[in-house]
């Protein structure tokens, strides 16, 4: 008892200086026009570190923080989160440090002495179709809530958006002209997503429902909240989403906005389409981005590969060689039937043997090509990217 008022001064010294560098370090952020959302991951991370200091015997002050305090705190926080939130609380620390820096309070940031934590990729599972028209035939009343929770889910499936960017959207971000709408990404960098015209349609019905509701003169917010709450934030729609996947029997953790993105990413990328629109489309700036959400996709495609040299092995005997002919561009459209980008993909026309069938990519041509020079065989590829395209818009359709 005797000891506690002697560290409290120097206690009180220590979270002023921290509390002081926080506030600046937030004001230089706001300075360079950081999204509000990146501005409190930043300052949240230093917080942290922070009261985590706190609790340490030694006081901390935050020009003296060493690699052995960065490693004992990034241990601690990973016995109570998953290791994906503290790689951000990791890098959003190298931010913080990295300005100390540019500001001359500390020579070297301590952060140059660690590594990051390692994250597991983990698989995401996508959506089966089945669920998606399940959670649809939810909404399928004429009220405001129903054709709002339509609209959005059928916007979600369509376009692959973040949750922050579909609760944000405006009335003037929807262009029915064009079935697409303007969105704000990460680092407030914005883009033109397109629609199908069965989204279109679920927006249009929407929006006549809104027009009647009192808090549509009130708002410019598209979404609008239940019993006249006014407009519908980010946290709502991933609400909405779990009720209704629960209403529908499924788990209430998965069904989330999420899912919806991996799920584009998968299905675009099995339909053969080009990978520099959906990173257009996302909002990704990173080839990391396109391998990480493909995932799936590639497992799905090496299992297909698997399975046709294992056919064509237990088949045996040898086909004759497809001879390569003029390759002719085949134009295929967006795998959900979108209408406002059409997509070019390179099919190989090629001879047929019975066996021989036609290479989805330039990729797999190569690789059958290196199988034929192996084996002395030809191998079945996979179908063409334009028959998987015209199927997965049918099925699209269908809802």
């Amino acid at each position: 008892m005797a000891t506690a008022p002697l560290h409290r001064p120097a206690g009180d010294k220590i979270a002023s200086a921290w509390a002081s560098f926080i506030q600046e370090w937030d004001r230089t952020l706001r300075s360079e026009n950081k999204s509000a959302n990146t501005v409190r991951i930043y300052t949240l991370a230093a917080a942290q570190l922070a009261a985590w200091l706190a609790t340490q015997p030694d006081l901390v002050d935050p020009i003296e923080v060493t690699a052995h305090h960065i490693r004992g705190f990034i241990a601690d926080v990973l016995e109570r989160t998953s290791a994906g939130n503290v790689h951000t609380t990791y890098r959003s620390l190298r931010v913080f440090f990295k300005w100390l820096v540019a500001e001359d309070e500390i020579d070297e940031s301590p952060m140059d002495h660690t590594k990051a934590p390692i994250v597991p990729e983990k698989l995401v599972p996508i959506l089966p179709d089945d669920v998606t028209k399940a959670l649809l035939d939810q909404c399928a009343g004429r009220d405001l809530m129903s054709r709002r929770d339509a609209a959005i889910i059928r916007l979600l499936f369509d376009t692959g958006c973040r949750l922050a960017e579909i609760a944000d959207l405006t009335v003037d971000d929807v262009g029915l002209t064009l079935d697409v709408i303007h969105v704000i990404g990460k680092g407030r960098r914005s883009r033109v997503v397109p629609f199908s015209a069965k989204t279109s349609l679920a927006l249009s019905l929407y929006l006549r429902a809104r027009r009647a509701d009192k808090w549509a003169a009130k708002t410019d917010a598209l979404w609008l909240a239940e019993r006249g709450r006014g407009p519908l934030q980010a946290n709502g729609v991933k609400i909405m989403l779990r009720r209704r996947g629960c209403a529908c029997g499924v788990s209430d953790k998965n069904v989330h906005a999420h899912r919806f993105r991996y799920t584009l990413a998968h299905q675009w990328q099995m339909a053969g389409g080009n990978e520099s629109d959906l990173m257009r489309i996302m909002g990704w700036r990173s080839l990391e981005m396109l391998r990480r959400y493909g995932a799936s996709a590639a497992d799905d495609r090496a299992h297909q590969s698997r399975c046709s040299s294992a056919w064509q092995a237990a088949a045996g005997g040898t086909a004759d060689r497809a001879t390569p002919a003029t390759r002719q561009p085949a134009v295929a459209e967006h795998p959900r039937g979108h209408r406002a980008r059409p997509l070019v993909v390179a099919a190989d026309r090629t001879a047929q043997s019975p066996r021989t069938r036609p290479v989805a990519s330039e990729a797999g041509r190569r690789t059958a090509l290196g199988s034929q020079r192996r084996t002395g065989r030809s191998v079945p590829a996979q179908e063409p990217p334009s028959r998987t395209r015209r199927s997965g818009r049918l099925r699209h359709e269908e809802w």
